[in-house]
């Protein structure tokens, strides 16, 4: 029986792929970097940890390195608001009412509470998953089942929606069921088109 819903952020319920190019762009070239780092390139780098997008992007760096460059993003990210999918607010306050929901997301906590901010979803959501709570971020399973514990459930009943492979590498490792969106990934137990298709695809997995 499936009592848990979760969800990833970037690319699930804020559409973030044209802002969080244009945020470490120009936080690595308003620390002084040069970057080469094309749109097509970036978009296989998309859903790593920020530490080792800035590495890919601008060669080796150390921790100081790396701490400045937190610090100015956290600063700069407040200045780009987050486009919430669209679709999702309802659909997020439809499925708090019959299951416990999460976020598990490889954003630091400020990148998890922005999202709060900009979306208001905040209390519908029982557990929040970020990189600090972690050793092991996704394609490893630890993420998924730490949020598993926190919501004290098991990993088999829980439905974890995300839009990638390492997000379908970590549900197949953690032995839950994933919905794809908003594209088909073979081996996914559903795929959702629009987010309002959710609901019944989660549904129909009771």
């Amino acid at each position: 029986m499936i009592k848990a819903v979760l969800f990833d952020i970037d690319g699930v319920l804020i559409d973030s792929f044209d802002r969080n190019y244009k945020f470490f762009v120009n936080i690595l070239k308003m620390a002084g970097y040069k970057v080469r780092t094309t749109k097509k390139q970036f978009r296989g780098m998309f859903h790593l940890i920020a530490a080792d997008i800035y590495t890919a992007m601008a060669g080796k760096l150390s921790e100081t390195e790396l701490k400045k460059l937190f610090v100015l993003g956290r600063k700069y990210a407040q200045k780009l608001p987050l486009i919430p999918m669209p679709g999702s607010a309802g659909v997020v306050k439809a499925l708090a009412k019959k299951y416990k929901l999460a976020v598990v997301s490889s954003r630091n906590k400020h990148g998890v509470e922005h999202y709060f901010e900009c979306s208001g979803n905040k209390k519908y959501f029982k557990v929040a998953v970020q990189l600090g709570d972690y050793k092991k971020p996704k394609p490893h399973p630890e993420p998924l089942l730490l949020a598993c514990r926190r919501l004290k459930i098991k990993p088999g009943e829980a439905i974890y929606i995300g839009d990638s492979k390492t997000d379908m590498q970590a549900a197949k490792a953690a032995k839950m069921k994933i919905i794809t969106f908003p594209k088909k990934l073979p081996g996914a137990n559903g795929y959702a088109k629009s987010f309002k298709d959710i609901p019944k695809i989660v549904d129909k997995m009771l």
